[in-house]
């Protein structure tokens, strides 16, 4: 895959930063696969301890003055202005409408440093306004900008109002974890969102000593959820009674931290340690017994995505307790790691005790968690992942070559791997489509016609993008997430016989009861109207494999092939279930895994 011979321009807010390791270890994978990068940073680095990966880095940063002179402004704005006239005056008009003209100076200097680098992209870590001065910058100059956001710049509420805005200036978009990709894909539907992890550093597996402190690294602000962690202490049971937590980090709470530890009575039992030295967080890794990060959504709407520390801690092979506050994605109970209720500190405190008691079910969750964060969340992957959605934004816009996309339309040289044991080909580098998805699309008008009202359950992306601007009606419904209407599929808040045809994928397997979604589902078609689902079943199967007393995570993978299934359907009792609850079925056979069709038609009920 050709890469072009200029540099990526990385605009950043402040570089580099403590808090912000996964900038440094994603420029450090770029360089190692021979990208050349420049940095600017509109901020001058704070005065805290350094990555020690900075050594290593070759990328030349400069730092852009907050208030430039008139005659830097002017120096740098006058060639662009003079290039690009039309494109200037647009951006100039819309700086002073949105209140971003400062934005808008300094986009000038960092285009001239863009043009003079000859860099072929632009690219920026948050969507503070660091990405209005990138995306500005990009358009002057010509280039094709992408976005990497991440939690507060996303979900807080000085931030969300802005973020529409910055997400225009982007051609692509990454972002930490699915759950937010599905909430950008909302804001922008027609630029490719992608989720790609943050790289973490290799490190050494910690022992994790039973009789070693309790470790929490974070900053002590209301989304971290420490209060948390400090009310369980006193809620371990006597023999835990010694344990101690370490906190690693500083934040506008501590004082009130303070003071909660010691109206609890463990003031002499919390270390309040602030920010530390990247040796000094490795050593506290080595000497811990539990790693622990609450989080929650705060009441400004902050929240936590990928919580990079709980990466560096399964890295190291430590049993982890968090919080399901917002899906965790990579600590899954029972697997990775402990994930308990939010808002409750004596739930904390049972996994804490349990995983300090039971030490071969610690070492398992530690091994597994190492294992997969090798394995999945590695440099090279992230490199990999940002290298294409950088290269995929300088293809031309309707690229004649390679396979085209079902679902959006574009072609690639070549469709991602995909799966826990990877399916090559299978993943769309533009919508994130897989070959189910586009299984779907490329039926899609033999299915539903434009003019039909149609509900999406549990929607995909890809296919979500081909059909909102198709359908004249068109909802997306599921029990969290960013959907139109959030609802659980066996209570819908649908009146009787309102759409003319429902979409379900990969759904009834995570519902306990599917008869009763099932039920649901017919309620609210009209007569006549289809249930078009996609399912993974079992063609080779008699009965369906299913035991509601299975709940462990490892043996649901066993027996029903994911962690969080509740069955393995046989096609011919799935088809029996879906005809008892008033359809007939028929099945559209595609070559596609798990691609295989079932329209199901409402039929009367007998009387």
């Amino acid at each position: 895959m050709s890469r072009g011979s200029g540099p990526i321009h990385y605009v950043s807010r402040r570089f580099p930063k403590l808090t912000e390791t996964f900038v440094v270890e994603e420029v450090l994978g770029l360089e190692a696969a021979g990208e050349r990068v420049v940095i600017d940073s509109l901020e001058p680095p704070l005065d805290e301890p350094r990555h020690p990966g900075l050594e290593q880095l070759k990328a030349h940063i400069r730092y852009i003055p907050k208030h430039p002179s008139a005659w830097s402004v002017r120096r740098a704005h006058l060639p662009l202005a003079l290039r690009r006239p039309r494109t200037w005056l647009r951006l100039a008009r819309h700086a002073k409408a949105t209140d971003t003209w400062s934005e808008f100076r300094r986009a000038g200097i960092v285009a001239r440093r863009t043009v003079k680098e000859r860099a072929r992209h632009v690219h920026t870590h948050f969507a503070y306004y660091c990405a209005d001065v990138g995306g500005m910058a990009a358009a002057l100059s010509g280039r094709t900008f992408t976005l990497t956001a991440h939690a507060n710049d996303i979900w807080q509420e000085h931030s969300a109002p802005h973020l529409p805005r910055r997400l225009a200036y982007a051609d692509g978009v990454a972002t930490s974890t699915e759950y937010n990709a599905r909430h950008i894909q909302t804001l922008v539907p027609h630029t490719p969102v992608r989720a790609v992890r943050c790289a973490v550093a290799r490190a050494e597996v910690a022992p994790a000593p039973p009789d070693g402190p309790i470790l929490c690294i974070a900053r002590l602000v209301p989304k971290k959820a420490v209060d948390l962690l400090i009310e369980a202490l006193p809620l371990l049971p006597p023999q835990h009674a010694g344990l101690r937590l370490e906190l690693i980090g500083e934040g506008p709470l501590e004082d009130e931290l303070r003071a909660l530890a010691a109206r609890v009575g463990v003031q002499d039992r919390v270390d309040f340690r602030g920010a530390q030295p990247p040796d000094v967080v490795a050593d506290a890794y080595q000497r811990c017994s539990v790693f622990c990060l609450p989080c929650r959504v705060a009441a400004d709407g902050d929240r936590d995505s990928l919580r990079v520390v709980l990466l560096e801690a399964l890295a190291r092979g430590l049993p982890v307790v968090t919080t399901d506050a917002i899906e965790p994605e990579v600590v899954l109970d029972g697997i990775t790691g402990r994930v308990v209720a939010s808002e409750s500190p004596q739930a904390l405190a049972d996994a804490i005790a349990e995983l300090v008691s039971n030490r071969d079910l610690a070492r398992r969750l530690g091994e597994e968690g190492r294992r997969r964060v090798r394995e999945e969340i590695t440099r090279d992957a992230a490199t990999v992942a940002m290298r294409n959605l950088f290269a995929v934004e300088h293809r031309p816009p309707r690229p004649r070559r390679g396979r085209r996309c079902e679902c959006c339309g574009e072609r690639f040289d070549e469709f991602e791997p995909h799966g826990r044991i990877p399916r090559f080909g299978a993943r769309c580098p533009g919508c994130g489509s897989l070959e189910r998805h586009r299984a779907l699309c490329k039926r899609i008008d033999k299915l539903i016609d434009p003019s039909e009202r149609v509900l999406h359950f549990a929607p995909e992306p890809g296919i979500e993008r081909n059909l909102r601007p198709r359908q004249a009606g068109y909802v997306t419904s599921d029990i969290e997430g960013a959907v139109d209407v959030q609802a659980d599929i066996v209570r819908l808040p649908f009146a009787d016989e309102e759409f003319d045809a429902v979409l379900i994928s990969h759904v009834l397997e995570h519902v306990p009861d599917d008869r009763a979604a099932l039920r649901e589902v017919r309620r609210i078609l009209r007569p006549g109207g289809r249930a078009i689902m996609q399912h993974p079943l079992r063609r080779d199967l008699e009965t369906t494999v299913e035991d509601p007393s299975v709940t462990q995570p490892l043996e649901r993978l066993r027996l029903f092939g994911q962690e969080d299934h509740v069955r393995l359907y046989a096609e011919k009792d799935f088809v029996a279930r879906v005809e008892e609850a008033g359809f007939s079925t028929r099945v559209m056979r595609t070559r596609e895994p798990g691609g295989d069709i079932y329209v199901c038609t409402k039929v009367a009920q007998r009387m």
